[in-house]
């Protein structure tokens, strides 16, 4: 299967009939939330898939994932977020990476790295917006 055919079949759908634009500006912290909590649940249906828990395409849910966190780069302001921009770019781009190269080697291990730093990034970023809520503002 041609992975490039394959993810544009495949998109996701978290913001069926809404513009990107118009969830951001009304609450961005709930976009980016439900974006990684999107991206954490194609990396766990992937995993069942190898354990056989599950008959859900294991490549399909991998690049269900990738397509989710390329949208939490979209959300990236370089310009007003700075280092820390450039620093959660470089950590998508290397989850990105191991999302990649577990499609071949379908390692449970490489998937539980992803998803493990998903989940810091996620946690850390509620944090983050809790302490300034105007960080997310472009």
């Amino acid at each position: 299967m041609n992975i490039k055919s394959s993810r544009q079949q495949q998109q996701p759908e978290l913001l069926k009939g809404q513009p990107l634009s118009a969830v951001w500006a009304d609450d961005p912290m709930k976009i980016i939330v439900m974006l990684f909590d999107k991206s954490l649940l194609h990396i766990s249906r992937a995993k069942a898939t190898l354990a056989g828990w599950s008959d859900d395409r294991y490549q399909t849910n991998i690049l269900l994932a990738v397509d989710v966190i390329e949208q939490l780069q979209k959300t990236l302001n370089m310009d007003s977020q700075g280092a820390m921009a450039a620093n959660l770019d470089d950590l998508y781009r290397y989850i990105l990476r191991i999302l990649i190269s577990s499609i071949n080697d379908q390692n449970t291990e490489k998937l539980t790295q992803a998803s493990t730093l998903l989940w810091q990034i996620r946690e850390s970023l509620s944090i983050l917006v809790k302490k300034s809520p105007t960080m997310l503002q472009h």
